[in-house]
């Protein structure tokens, strides 16, 4: 877990909770973290110069430390590459995990969210409506959709990407979770979820969304 004040990541041991050490994270002000199966990717908000940072899990070692852009907001790891959105620049990043090679920098509208449907990457831009497709194995982008006000959290089944709201000024809190066709980007539906949803993942077979007004989380299956 990453320890935003301390500039820190504590490991936990799964099968029982039992605390293992804190480690430094390499990065200031560590967001969020993504494992690509061998080491941990981190992202930091306030030092631009040292944005993303790769953890080896067995010890906390600093593998590479990496400069991303000036505020990175989310990563995906698509099974060969970390892809880091950055709030900002309005830019898409990919890294490759191998040997920690930032192959592209693509440019969108702007960039928060991000989801891998098994062949594209999906951004949500965040400043208008709308939710960018780019090919993931050259950063083609492959179109522009409209999904509705400010996407922020994104998730997706392969099938279909789904997209949380933030919070505009003047507008209540959305509570609203719409759904787009990745094949084609036309909207296939929307689902009432809580009070103010925040986060949104997908575990293989279940959808669960986060709600900050409540502090509960939903669990939905899509039929």
């Amino acid at each position: 877990m990453t320890n935003y004040t301390s500039s820190t990541l504590s490991k936990i041991r799964a099968s029982d909770g039992a605390p293992l050490g804190t480690f430094p994270s390499g990065v200031t002000s560590p967001l969020a973290m993504v494992f690509d199966g061998a080491n941990l990717w981190v992202i930091g908000e306030t030092d631009p110069t040292k944005s993303v940072s790769k953890i080896r899990p067995s010890d906390g070692a600093i593998l590479a430390i990496l400069d991303t852009g000036t505020s990175p907001a989310q990563m995906v790891f698509d099974g060969a590459n970390v892809w880091v959105t950055d709030q900002s620049d309005h830019t898409v990043t990919k890294i490759r995990v191998s040997d920690n090679v930032i192959v592209g920098t693509y440019s969108v509208s702007s960039a928060f969210g991000l989801a891998f449907d098994g062949t594209n990457m999906w951004v949500g831009n965040n400043l208008g409506s709308t939710l960018t497709k780019i090919r993931a194995s050259d950063g083609v982008i492959l179109g522009t959709f409209t999904v509705g006000r400010m996407p922020g959290y994104l998730a997706s089944d392969g099938a279909t990407v789904w997209s949380t709201f933030f919070i505009r000024a003047g507008k209540p809190p959305s509570n609203v979770v719409t759904m787009l066709r990745t094949k084609n980007g036309a909207r296939a539906g929307s689902l009432t979820v809580g009070t103010s949803t925040s986060e949104i993942y997908y575990d293989g077979t279940n959808f669960w969304v986060g709600d900050d007004a409540t502090a509960s989380v939903s669990k939905f299956t899509k039929n």
